[in-house]
């Protein structure tokens, strides 16, 4: 409990005020904790040092098992896996070791990656993210977060390739989710699902080429929602002949920074008065088409202004469409290790059989099971590849039993360095469920699980007959 209480302390006193995570806390039910916040990633690197700090300092952790878990986040750079936004997956943590995974994605300069980090009530522990840009060949750290339940938005300050690594903490347990995926700065302005809502572009010539349109025009039904596309406070709420009922709003970054002033035009109503101050996301009227839109179909028209530079366009901050969360679930229902039924089986480079095929397993052969990706799992191999499988081809490992030959130690996990569980006699029957590189899954008959670690035996020079 002391353990676990230090290691939430650390997460909790990241994104909770000191007082509220020491009243959390003293009320010692971990599985009710559930944080939503959202960081400020920049100020946010020392994050794996002060967990690092915090096992340290118990001496129920090995500091081998530190420096295991330093050393496997250290690999995994090398090993990083590309995959393409939005991209979510599920974690169900009951091995002792921890997981690790890199990914590999593209990311645009004036965006936002936003990630959202969550876990199960009953789970215990928490995962590292950091957030690498790939630099030559070196890895910058530009954010780093660790935290129970999180929504985390990065602004994008270079496009180019980034590695995002996710890590557990020691002795984490239980269902946790993941997502990651690029936004646009703003928050669509119209609560419309139509893929083709933007008729006129920034720049089109109006009143026979007199003027350019300075924004664009998202067209919806009467009625439709309008929200804020970014936080600030509202300016001006007014009407006009050209705008008709017309809103002004000084937006706001992330960060409380101005950004510029936003411009919504031809509305049917409103729900804000100047001066308030509104969240993105945030319904301020509805779609109508006051002022000189009388004679069009109902739509909004967007504008975004900038001190010392005039109009903008709106569209690379909005983009043509309204964004789609990604739904999260926690955990799965598959074990650490599962198998396939048939002779061999592709796995791929990424979540579809749009992607290439990485390498290919056989009947018999266990993989260790990472994470769920939709209808796909996220898969490591005996040699170490990782990649997709179908989630249709896998099964639970078959089980066969078999007497042992000779006398064998049974260890809990498949490295050469791990415990040993126990020693079996010679003639100990076991039912194997797999094999796993050159270890063997095996339970016993009073239901204990581990691992048969098969000696490498060294290459012959010559070549079999």
């Amino acid at each position: 409990m002391i353990r676990l209480l230090a290691l939430l302390a650390t997460t909790l006193s990241l994104t909770l005020p000191v007082g509220l995570t020491t009243e959390l806390l003293s009320r010692y039910a971990p599985h009710s904790l559930a944080v939503t916040a959202l960081s400020d990633l920049r100020n946010h690197y020392p994050q794996r040092q002060q967990v690092a700090r915090v096992l340290a300092n118990d001496s129920q952790i090995a500091p081998s098992r530190i420096n295991d878990w330093e050393s496997q986040a250290r690999q995994s750079l090398s090993e990083s896996l590309p995959v393409e936004l939005p991209y979510s997956e599920q974690w169900l943590l009951s091995k002792p070791e921890t997981q690790v995974i890199t990914f590999d994605v593209t990311l645009t300069k004036g965006r936002i990656l936003e990630m959202f980090n969550q876990r199960q009530p009953s789970a215990i522990g928490g995962i590292v993210i950091e957030i690498f840009e790939l630099v030559g060949e070196r890895h910058r750290i530009v954010a780093s977060a660790n935290s129970v339940d999180t929504q985390l938005r990065w602004p994008i300050t270079r496009t180019g390739r980034y590695h995002i690594r996710a890590q557990s903490i020691p002795d984490s347990i239980g269902a946790f989710a993941l997502s990651l995926d690029e936004r646009f700065a703003f928050e669509f302005p119209v609560a419309t699902d139509s893929p083709n809502s933007v008729k006129s572009l920034f720049g089109v010539a109006r009143d026979g080429g007199k003027r350019k349109h300075h924004g664009i025009d998202i067209f919806a039904k009467r009625h439709t929602p309008i929200v804020a596309a970014t936080d600030g406070y509202i300016s001006r709420v007014a009407t006009s002949p050209r705008g008709g009922l017309h809103i002004w709003q000084r937006g706001s970054d992330d960060y409380g920074n101005p950004i510029g002033s936003l411009y919504y035009a031809h509305l049917e109503d409103t729900n804000v008065t100047a001066g308030t101050w509104v969240d993105r996301g945030t319904q301020i009227g509805t779609v109508g088409n006051s002022g000189n839109a009388i004679s069009t179909p109902p739509h909004l028209h967007f504008g975004f202004y900038q001190r010392s530079i005039g109009p903008l366009d709106p569209l690379p901050f909005t983009g043509s469409a309204r964004h789609t969360p990604i739904a999260l679930s926690n955990g799965h229902r598959w074990p650490a290790w599962v198998s396939v039924d048939r002779e061999l089986v592709n796995v791929r480079k990424g979540p579809s059989t749009d992607h290439a095929i990485e390498t290919t397993i056989s009947r018999g052969e266990l993989v260790s099971l990472q994470a769920a990706s939709n209808d796909w799992l996220r898969i490591r191999t005996g040699n170490g590849t990782i990649g997709f499988l179908a989630e249709s081809l896998a099964h639970p490992p078959a089980i066969k039993s078999t007497p042992l030959p000779d006398s064998e130690q049974v260890q809990i996990s498949p490295s050469p360095s791990s415990p040993v569980l126990i020693e079996l006699a010679p003639g100990t029957v076991v039912e194997q469920l797999g094999r796993f590189g050159n270890a063997r899954l095996v339970e016993t008959d009073t239901g204990l699980q581990g691992w048969i670690i098969d000696s490498v035996k060294p290459a012959s020079d010559e070549p079999a007959s």
